[in-house]
């Protein structure tokens, strides 16, 4: 067994102290928004909160809960998170297979045409008039379409398809008769379990957390998610009138410390379904992160 030395124990240590001041930055809001949403009314008005809850009353998770509308935003959110998610696997799978290709004549070219993107940018207005020209706008296919194929996304399939599955493997099935789509679907997709999750990953967080997109391109109420209602109460100079659906019954008092509250509950509802899936995805994203850094 390896001793280590002075200088490793070192840095073993301030990497250890690093990482850990980072996950304290990162934990600390998430608990304090947690123990604000629990603590009671006097905790509130006198901002005594520091890290964990002061007294416990669950009235506001009770208000937003009893609310149609939250629900409505939350069933929105979910559905153009599922629906984003699925479309991005499926288009950044199929173009990272299709780049794996040597016998692919516009092989060249394609890598080159989606390369673009990555430097330059049409930007968000020639963006939201191909978007109103294609009348997607004020539909969710505007969240959608547009982010069906990613290029940094593409390329990580194509690089895990090409360090993952030998060639070899691919010649034997076209001999015994497979077509391409066949191929993809029967071999690439069942051995790409790993990449699957980790594009899944990150699709399902930048729309699950994107609000900007919705405010550009979904001003209906009926389409609105659950992050754009978020921004819209936590930016409000007026956090009553923005939560008057949920606290016209009650007086002045009682608003000031629902409304306060509640802009921390909706913060955790906003953020668990999210907290609650990663752990499952954590192995796979782990290991894909890992993949290829050792060879040999």
């Amino acid at each position: 067994m390896k001793i280590k030395s002075t200088e490793d124990r070192i840095v073993d240590v301030v990497a250890i102290v690093l990482v850990g001041l980072a996950a304290i930055c990162c934990l600390y809001p998430m608990i304090y928004c947690i123990s604000m949403s629990l603590s009671d009314d006097q905790a509130i008005i006198k901002s005594s909160v520091r890290l964990l809850p002061d007294g416990f009353n669950l009235d506001s998770y009770k208000l937003v809960f009893q609310d149609s509308d939250v629900w409505l935003y939350f069933k929105n959110s979910v559905v153009q998170t599922v629906l984003a998610t699925v479309f991005s696997v499926i288009g950044n799978m199929s173009l990272g297979y299709v780049l794996t290709r040597s016998n692919f004549v516009f092989k060249k070219q394609l890598t080159t045409f989606i390369l673009i993107p990555m430097v330059f940018s049409g930007g968000l207005i020639p963006t939201y008039m191909l978007i109103k020209s294609l009348g997607l706008y004020d539909t969710i296919w505007a969240l959608i379409l547009p982010g069906f194929v990613s290029t940094w996304n593409a390329i990580l399939a194509r690089t895990f398809i090409q360090s993952t599955i030998p060639n070899d493997v691919i010649e034997s099935a076209v001999l015994d008769g497979a077509n391409n789509i066949q191929i993809f679907i029967r071999i690439v997709l069942p051995l790409c379990t790993t990449i699957i999750a980790i594009l899944a990953l990150y699709a399902a967080v930048g729309r699950w957390n994107d609000y900007f997109g919705p405010l550009i391109y979904l001003p209906s109420k009926a389409l609105k998610p659950l992050q754009l209602y978020l921004k819209e109460v936590l930016s409000s100079s007026a956090s009553s009138q923005a939560l008057s659906g949920l606290l016209s019954a009650r007086d002045y008092v009682n608003n000031y410390v629902n409304g306060e509250r509640i802009k921390y509950v909706l913060i955790v509802v906003s953020t668990l379904p999210i907290i609650v899936v990663y752990p499952f995805i954590q192995k796979y994203f782990v290991k894909g992160v890992m993949l290829g850094s050792v060879k040999g």
